[in-house]
């Protein structure tokens, strides 16, 4: 399998396999691999701590559920700290409330650290790795951070002009995104039928918006080549792929027909 040309090809016989029970699939975490690297310049005994949270964020604990994988990864941010804690220290356990309120001194995003540090301190002493009370407990936590939406380039406007040109689904994302305002999970969650060519409308749940000429035409491009692309598609969704062209879901299924 691994000589096929079609990655493609290889991820459908591996679906209908795990469907089947039929495969035993024992290749490497990629996200445990992915840990483990991040941590391999840490002090063992300070990994070791570390580890024991970052488990109990992906698999749950008594009274904590698993979280998703982008959690998982955003617990990443309090790896500089586990880092600098190395240079200094061989077990958190050693670590003061001051060695955080200078760490987030120099953070440029203060109320990001101090929430993965609170956390991280928490669980630790709930699973009785630290016996004192954890320094980051009744920190104050500052304010988040705001966004300010930064405007596109001309030079970055005109590269996505021009590529959306030759590819008619990037020319209605960019019209959706762009010019509508949507959001990734809402452009995901559209259904075919939220372009209403007859009334002129893009509809979803609150979103009721007149579609402009551009967003008009790249809708009507864009589905002229799903249909071409994938005509028995049972998928509703309005933005599929080779591979979700196959079920009913906006990111992988099957259809089930009868």
């Amino acid at each position: 399998m691994p000589r096929q040309q079609n990655r493609r090809a290889v991820i459908r016989v591996t679906e209908v396999l795990v469907h089947l029970a039929l495969l035993d699939d024992d290749r490497i975490d990629p996200l445990d691999a992915w840990i483990h690297r991040r941590l391999a310049s840490v002090h063992p005994e300070i990994r070791e701590e570390a580890l024991v949270r970052i488990r109990i964020v992906r698999h749950g604990g008594s009274r904590r559920r698993p979280r998703s994988t982008t959690t998982v990864r955003n617990q990443a941010t309090a790896i500089p700290f586990l880092l600098a804690c190395s240079q200094r220290y061989r077990t958190l356990r050693q670590v003061s409330r001051a060695d955080i309120t200078e760490w987030l001194a120099r953070c440029a995003a203060p109320h990001t650290e101090a929430v993965a540090l609170r956390d991280m301190f928490k669980t630790l002493k709930s699973e009785r790795l630290l016996f004192a009370t954890p320094p980051g407990r009744g920190m104050s936590l500052g304010s988040r951070s705001s966004s300010v939406p930064m405007p596109l380039s001309p030079e970055t406007i005109q590269r996505l002009t021009a590529a959306g040109e030759t590819n008619p689904a990037l020319k209605l994302l960019i019209a959706l995104v762009g010019i509508r305002a949507l959001y990734p999970h809402q452009t995901r969650a559209l259904p075919l039928t939220a372009i209403d060519f007859t009334r002129g409308r893009l509809t979803l749940g609150d979103i009721d918006h007149p579609l402009d000429a551009f967003t008009r035409q790249a809708a009507v491009d864009y589905i002229h080549l799903r249909h071409q692309r994938w005509p028995h598609t049972c998928n509703p969704y309005l933005f599929i792929s080779s591979q979700t062209s196959r079920g009913p879901n906006p990111r992988r299924g099957r259809c089930h027909r009868r």
